[in-house]
């Protein structure tokens, strides 16, 4: 809540998504996967 209660943008705030990630390496495997998906087969 304390995300989105932002006065007179209140109304634009609560479009945006808020997810809570857990994993420390959560960068390191997006990158990881990005990679993957450029490197040719």
């Amino acid at each position: 809540e304390a995300m989105r209660d932002k006065g007179r943008f209140s109304g634009f705030m609560k479009n945006f998504p808020v997810f809570v990630i857990e994993d420390d390496f959560a960068a390191l495997t997006g990158c990881a996967h990005h990679l993957a998906a450029l490197l040719p087969q």
